[in-house]
């Protein structure tokens, strides 16, 4: 059997049959055609379907947003059950998630007892139930979710053979448009590389300064991809001219990476090595408008100092201890 993603060039025949499908498997509430070229072309949303002598006889849709997957609807001919399509679609599911998806969810029917089966299956279990949700007939519905394990990343202390990498982080920052910092042209877990002709000129810098500045890029270690960066300053030194605003550490996730849970775990490993620097606390500092930034200090054990007016860069600058 073949398993297609729909795009969102597809014909409106096979819109309307894939809506014929949907409608005829779960009533009057299954999705327009319009609604699956709407699927297919955000850039998070995932249709596929199998076809048979021309035409769609399974599908799954679902979609990717911050580290989770949401299967939102599945559908199977009748006259072709049984025969491993379902299976066939969520297996090609869950090898499109991107890397850092950390759950999927889902809603079945509380009696539709085969489906149920088929998701334990995969590993799904009951996390919780909605009254009345299916109509046509009308029926609760079990919520069912289903953990992937985390993918690991690694800090690789800075170093020439890794410049390709740096530069390709870099690269997907817009020079003269940073907005978490002072100095637009600085990039956060890159820590001066602006001020530097080229990659390696940067690595003879830090290696100058005996240890008072340590960098790290975060890699992947599936596939050694490097996700993001790490700046770690045992001492605290000035920024923006004022030691008030100086912090331990300094973090990015490329945005080619990002939203996909990996600020976390990067944040996590700077926090361990931290600590076999010797550090007992670190300072952070992120802006009072950079709310996914406090999340994420908060998420690995932030505690809120206050909160500093910067005469020089006209920032506000919330102040955060982690006790290590």
């Amino acid at each position: 059997m073949e398993v297609l993603q729909l795009e969102g060039s597809a014909g409106q025949e096979l819109l309307e049959e894939l809506s014929a499908l949907d409608k005829a498997c779960v009533g009057a509430e299954g999705w327009s055609a319009e609604s699956f070229r709407s699927e297919a072309v955000r850039e998070n949303g995932i249709v596929l379907y199998i076809p048979e002598n021309g035409r769609p006889v399974a599908l799954l849709c679902g979609y990717t947003a911050m580290g989770e997957a949401n299967i939102t609807s599945v559908a199977v001919a009748e006259s072709c059950r049984r025969r491993g399509l379902a299976r066939a679609l969520m297996e090609r599911f869950l090898a499109l998630l991107p890397g850092g998806t950390r759950n999927v969810f889902l809603e079945v029917r509380e009696y539709n007892d085969p489906a149920i089966a088929l998701y334990r299956s995969f590993g799904f279990e009951m996390v919780g139930l909605r009254k009345n949700f299916y109509r046509e007939p009308l029926e609760n519905a079990i919520v069912m979710a289903k953990e992937l394990p985390a993918e690991e990343l690694r800090l690789a202390e800075v170093s020439p053979r890794l410049a390709e990498q740096i530069t390709q982080i870099a690269a997907e920052f817009p020079v003269g448009e940073m907005t978490a910092t002072p100095d637009p042209d600085l990039i956060p877990g890159l820590d001066r590389l602006e001020e530097f002709s080229g990659v390696e000129e940067w690595i003879d810098f830090l290696r100058s300064m005996n240890g008072k500045i340590r960098c790290y890029v975060t890699v992947r270690e599936s596939d050694g991809a490097a996700v993001g960066a790490v700046c770690i300053r045992p001492e605290l030194h000035d920024d923006d001219e004022d030691l008030d605003f100086a912090s331990n550490i300094g973090y990015c996730i490329r945005p080619s990476m990002q939203g996909r849970g990996y600020g976390q775990a990067q944040l996590r490993l700077a926090l361990e090595k931290s600590r076999e620097l010797g550090l007992k606390r670190v300072r952070l500092i992120c802006r009072d408008t950079n709310i996914p930034s406090r999340r994420l200090i908060l998420s690995c054990g932030g505690v809120y100092i206050d909160t500093l007016h910067g005469d020089i860069s006209g920032m506000d600058v919330e102040r955060y201890d982690i006790p290590l």
